[in-house]
């Protein structure tokens, strides 16, 4: 199984408490699309109720695939429970996203890899972490394949990830 990690991209400016994503956020949210993509596509994309999320998640989804689902849990102030259980329960060959926030993007990627949450790992916004797990998600058996910054997503086309 192969679970995408990503943090939503820029905001615009003077979007209130919950704005959309800027142009150069939309822009990350197309590459990582295009990485996921490349990779094998997706089966379902978790993401908050926020608009940025919503918004990463939908545009990851038109070049990758996958259902898009609100998961409360995934709120910068949740912890990815739901996410986690959704997560125990899939395919052995499933491929599933989660477009969210800090600190939780750190709580669930400690967790599927068991390391503690300062595992080094920076999620700049529109980064994205790549963990295959081999066995049940219940137990730390996840490997970290890859982490990328959004500046590294940015230089890079599809064409590069199909090497």
């Amino acid at each position: 199984m192969i679970v995408y990690l990503v943090r939503h991209g820029e905001t615009a400016a003077g979007g209130g408490t919950d704005p959309p994503l800027s142009d150069r956020g939309r822009e990350a949210a197309l590459s990582a699309g295009r990485l996921i993509c490349a990779g094998g596509g997706l089966s379902r994309i978790f993401v908050s109720p926020l608009k940025r999320t919503s918004e990463h998640g939908a545009l990851i989804a038109s070049s990758a695939g996958g259902a898009v689902i609100v998961d409360s849990s995934l709120e910068p102030e949740g912890d990815g429970s739901a996410f986690l259980q959704s997560v125990m329960g899939c395919a052995g060959n499933e491929r599933v996203a989660a477009v969210t926030h800090l600190p939780v993007l750190k709580l669930i990627l400690s967790h599927l890899i068991g390391q503690g949450c300062s595992i080094g790992v920076h999620f700049g916004r529109g980064g994205i972490a790549c963990v295959e797990l081999g066995g049940m998600p219940a137990e730390p058996a996840g490997v970290l394949l890859y982490s990328l910054s959004p500046e590294l997503l940015a230089r890079c086309s599809a064409a590069d990830w199909e090497k």
